[in-house]
Parts: C-alpha cells; sequence; structure tokens
C-alpha cells in the first residue's frame, strides 16, 4: 500500500510538472532545457508519443542544445518502447555518425536489429559496444544470449564467458540468469540450465518468457534421455 501510495504521488507530482512546462512552453517563456524536461517527464509517465514528439521538436528547432546527446538517445529509446524499430534505427544510424563510440546508442541499436529478425547485425553492435567497455552488462548479456540461440559450434565459448560475467555483474538479474540457463542448455548442462532459471524465477516469478525456457530445458532433458536409453 505504502509503495502504491508514493506510485501516485510521483505521478501527481509529473503531471502538475508538465501542465507548469507546457504552460510556459505555450507561453513563449519556456527554454530548450525545459522542452527536455518535459520529455523526460512524459517519457516517466510512460507517454513515448508525446516524448518522442517533444525530443524531435527540440532537435529540430536547437540542434546545437548542450545536451543534444542524450536528447537523440532518449528519442531513440522512446521509439523503441513504440516498437518503432525502423524508425528507432534510422536515428541512431544518423547519430552515430557523429557520435560512432556512443555505447548507449550502439546497445539500442543491438537491440532494434534483433527486433527486426537481424541477428548478426545485432551480434555485431554488441561486439562493437564490448570494444569499447568490455564490462558493459547488458550487452555482454545480448551478445552471448544471440550467440547462444543463432552462434556456431565455436561461437560457444564466447556465449558462455559473455553470460557469466553479466552475471557476475549483476547476479541479482533475471534476465541474465535466463540467458545463462538457456547457454547452459545449449552445452547439455540440464541441471546447471534449471538452476539458473530457478533463480531468475525467484527475482521475477511472473515472468512468462522465464517459465516458458524452463518448460523447454524440461523437455529437451527428457528427450536426450530417451535418446541417450536408445542408444
Amino acid at each position: 500500500m505504502m509503495n502504491e501510495d508514493r506510485s501516485q504521488q510521483r505521478e501527481h507530482a509529473l503531471l502538475e510538472r508538465v501542465l507548469s512546462l507546457k504552460q510556459m512552453l505555450l507561453e513563449g517563456r519556456g527554454s530548450p532545457v525545459d522542452r527536455h524536461d518535459l520529455a523526460i517527464c512524459y517519457y516517466h509517465l510512460e507517454n513515448f508519443d508525446r516524448c518522442a514528439e517533444q525530443l524531435e521538436i527540440l532537435a529540430r528547432d536547437t540542434p546545437d542544445y548542450i545536451d543534444i546527446s542524450r536528447v537523440y538517445s532518449l528519442r531513440s529509446l522512446a521509439l523503441v518502447m513504440l516498437h518503432r524499430f525502423a524508425e528507432a534505427e534510422a536515428l541512431i544510424e544518423r547519430r552515430l555518425r557523429v557520435e560512432p563510440d556512443d555505447v548507449i546508442l550502439l546497445n539500442l541499436l543491438g537491440y532494434v536489429c534483433e527486433k527486426q529478425n537481424r541477428p548478426d547485425a545485432a551480434i555485431r553492435a554488441h561486439r562493437r559496444v564490448l570494444s569499447i567497455k568490455q564490462d558493459h552488462p547488458n550487452s555482454l548479456n545480448s551478445l552471448g544470449y544471440l550467440l547462444t540461440l543463432h552462434g556456431k559450434a565455436e561461437d560457444l565459448a564466447e556465449a558462455g564467458n559473455c553470460l557469466k560475467k553479466a552475471v557476475e555483474i549483476n547476479p541479482n538479474s533475471a534476465a541474465y540468469l535466463d540467458s545463462l540457463g538457456m547457454y547452459m542448455a545449449r552445452m547439455g548442462f540440464f541441471d546447471r540450465a534449471k538452476k539458473a532459471l530457478v533463480r531468475a524465477l525467484e527475482i521475477d516469478p511472473q515472468n512468462m518468457e522465464i517459465v516458458d525456457h524452463m518448460k523447454d530445458v524440461v523437455r529437451r532433458e527428457s528427450q536426450a534421455r530417451e535418446q541417450s536409453t536408445e542408444s
């Protein structure tokens, strides 16, 4: 109940801030910083359309804005949240011509490529992130998971190293433990796979994707036992 009250108070404060900022901008008293602040408020309210709209205006009208890099990052993220992946990719690619080593944008690029069923491009993007920041946990997890699903046999050592390092950095991430579980299953280590997935479900018990992965691992383990018995 206390957390719910705090959430409602936070939402109320954000809505009041939105009204104030909109009025300032409407009256011509607002600055680019105020428009950026408005977009951030919209993002926290999960109004991603309005967030992206305000950031587009800001980038168009004030291209030399002091925090323009964050504007592009947040707008790209808002487009991702709207599942406008092709549009997000085009925006990210355009900004990467200016900031080729921006790991936030490169990580997002990997994500949107994965969502558009282009695993090879996603793998390249995450490898690029790790060449810049070798302990970036999201890219470690994403690269390891993509190599587990789509890689060749010679890629599996790299996949395992990435996933183990991601879990080492954040041992309480259900997503990272889920990826590690799927890797262990591909390697045939079903007990280790189930252990990782059980831990993931303890952290995020409502995650149906992890539940489905656990069912898949149990099924594959059963098939492996049957094949072993037959041989």
